[in-house]
């Protein structure tokens, strides 16, 4: 009997230290600038055009920038996977995806970007992608505000005081 519970008490000190461990690493990795902290990585929008009309796919190309002084390890995965885009009207309402998000299944070695490099985004060899893909079908006229916040390793490099993680590309859908 005494030997089982030396055994409980053992399994729970090892389960305590594992804990401990994982939030020392947790706890140095958010006092690090360059690791896990928003705008490490940012994300460049760009759209073929600025202005389209309603029945034309809308294109953007999307660029990792890492700032960070360490190379930041991306997913082998697809676009949709690796950026959360957000579209605004010209009243500042966001607008909500009405399509289903392409969501290809994916394998590969991961990628890496080197401190202060880029890397496009690219799909099935393009890196000019619709929006589409992102579930957004644009069609009413009017001006839309295009943003996103990247996905580095596992981490989504959050908004910073409402602001995105990318510049904000801009565009007009014509009749």
């Amino acid at each position: 009997m005494r030997s089982g519970i030396q055994g409980v008490s053992t399994w729970l000190n090892v389960i305590a230290a594992v804990i401990a461990s994982l939030m020392l690493i947790d706890n140095a990795a958010a006092q690090r600038p360059d690791q896990g902290v928003p705008n490490v990585v940012n994300l460049r929008i760009e759209t073929a055009r600025s202005t389209v009309r309603g029945t034309d796919p809308i294109t953007v190309r999307l660029t990792l920038v890492n700032h960070s002084s360490e190379k930041q390890v991306i997913a082998s995965a697809p676009p949709t996977a690796l950026a959360a885009l957000h579209v605004y009207d010209e009243a500042g309402n966001e607008i909500k995806p009405t399509l289903p998000v392409a969501t290809p299944i994916w394998s590969g070695r991961p990628l890496s970007v080197a401190p202060g490099a880029e890397l496009v985004l690219r799909w099935a060899g393009r890196e000019w992608l619709e929006l589409r893909d992102w579930g957004f079908d644009l069609r009413a006229p009017g001006n839309y505000r295009i943003s996103g916040d990247p996905v580095v390793g596992s981490v989504k490099m959050a908004q910073v005081a409402g602001k995105p993680n990318s510049n904000i590309a801009e565009l007009r859908v014509d009749r």
